[in-house]
């Protein structure tokens, strides 16, 4: 029960979501500015050919980070960071983030391989939400990384 608890409120609190939900309601007030990104998306075939090349970077960071976050440092500072009475969740936030972010390179793919068909107005969305929810991601796990080493060489 407790565990479930601690997903709810990973997930609940996820600045991924904040993303998604900030892009989903902009489209809902102002739906012309992503038909105007879609279709310039899909009016450039230089960009569509090189659309995926942002996601795969930002998911591979996003792991990169995500492994810096569980394995800061050496062993030695590593068992303060295990001890932690909330190490669990805070894996499960980074496990959280990497699946989210994973998600959001997969509509991007999907979005290279499938967009042409879809309106311009919702390729705006796809690319757009999901290009933010990645930046989100990776930024946040960075961000998370440079703190845990930060406080782990200072307090360890």
């Amino acid at each position: 029960m407790k565990s479930s608890r601690k997903l709810l409120i990973a997930t609940s609190a996820a600045p991924e979501l904040l993303a998604a939900l900030s892009a989903y309601g902009l489209w809902l007030v102002r739906p012309a500015i992503f038909a105007s990104i879609g279709s310039s998306l899909k009016g450039d075939p230089e960009v569509w050919t090189y659309l995926n090349v942002l996601p795969i970077a930002l998911v591979a960071a996003c792991f990169r980070f995500g492994a810096k976050i569980r394995a800061p440092l050496e062993a030695q500072y590593n068992k303060k960071l295990y001890e932690w009475p909330d190490y669990k969740l805070l894996v499960v936030s980074v496990n959280i983030a990497l699946l989210i972010g994973a998600l959001a390179a997969v509509t991007q793919v999907s979005l290279w391989m499938f967009g042409k068909q879809l309106r311009d107005d919702l390729v705006g969305l796809l690319f757009s939400g999901s290009t933010l929810i990645l930046l989100v991601a990776t930024a946040g796990l960075a961000f998370a990384s440079m703190k845990i080493g930060e406080i782990l060489t200072e307090h360890g």
